[in-house]
């Protein structure tokens, strides 16, 4: 079960993603105009019609499942940045010189770092 909801679950990668939009607008278009051509040539608004359903159903086949070569390029992200506490902040003055703003009792105060 586990098996089947990973492959169902469709994620694939960011150029996996610009990939499937042009396969899926290109698709689109050209049947369009393809479909435009052959119904003119036929001299029939219903070949126009099912030519372009089928190409829309192809194009959907294609675009909407996770295939594997939509997932090609794995995403390398960066590790998590640690932590600081929560009292301190951190600032650039004018200079672009770092600054710590301790946020204590007292107000806040700067030290140069």
């Amino acid at each position: 079960m586990e098996q089947m909801k990973k492959k169902l679950e469709g994620k694939i990668d960011f150029q996996g993603q610009r990939l499937a939009d042009r396969i899926g607008q290109e698709m689109i278009v050209m049947g369009a105009l393809l479909s435009l051509l052959l119904g003119f040539a036929f001299d029939s608004l219903s070949v126009t019609m099912y030519l372009y359903g089928v190409i829309v159903l192809v194009a959907c086949a294609l675009v909407i499942p996770p295939w594997p070569f939509y997932n090609q390029h794995k995403t390398q992200w960066l590790p998590n940045r640690p932590e600081s506490s929560p009292d301190e902040v951190t600032d650039t003055d004018a200079t672009g010189s770092a600054a710590v703003i301790d946020e204590g009792a007292e107000g806040s105060k700067k030290k140069k770092a």
